[in-house]
């Protein structure tokens, strides 16, 4: 699902067999939270994608090319543990939005949580971990994510 030149995400806004879910406004920073049936070495199958906007990525894209800063997530967050994880390349914002076949054979995704997210620090590179407020159906409150684990903060 990676936005390498490599790994093109679907290029139309629903491509065939996808579902494209309603999102929010365009001055809402949104998040969401994939399931991805894609066998990746190192990871369980399904594993477990959480993609936050990024204001940080905006100066650098055109209109309507929205960014996400990414994670790649070892197990399903919304139980409220720390969870392991990687971050990995951006992925455009089309995929808060989708569920379905990812172009290149690259499995689905399964949107299981998504909401609106507020950034209180590690926006901008060189500020250390991202420290996020989320509010979406299960993933609530206060939230650091970095190179090696998500986990919920009191």
């Amino acid at each position: 699902m990676s936005d390498d030149p490599g790994h093109a995400p679907p290029a139309s806004p629903s491509p065939p067999g996808g579902v494209r879910r309603s999102g929010g406004a365009a001055s809402t920073w949104r998040f969401a939270l994939l399931a991805h049936d894609c066998p990746t070495p190192g990871f369980p199958n399904p594993h477990f994608d959480l993609l936050i906007e990024d204001p940080a990525l905006l100066p650098t894209q055109g209109p309507g090319e929205r960014r996400c800063r990414t994670w790649r997530l070892h197990a399903d967050p919304r139980a409220g543990s720390p969870v392991r994880c990687e971050p990995i390349a951006p992925h455009r914002a089309f995929y808060l939005d989708y569920e379905g076949p990812v172009s290149g054979a690259r499995g689905t995704v399964t949107r299981l949580d998504g909401g609106t997210v507020v950034w209180e620090s590690g926006v901008f590179p060189g500020e250390g971990p991202a420290v996020i407020v989320l509010n979406g159906e299960r993933l609530v409150g206060r939230w650091r994510a970095d190179e090696r684990c998500f986990s919920p903060l009191p």
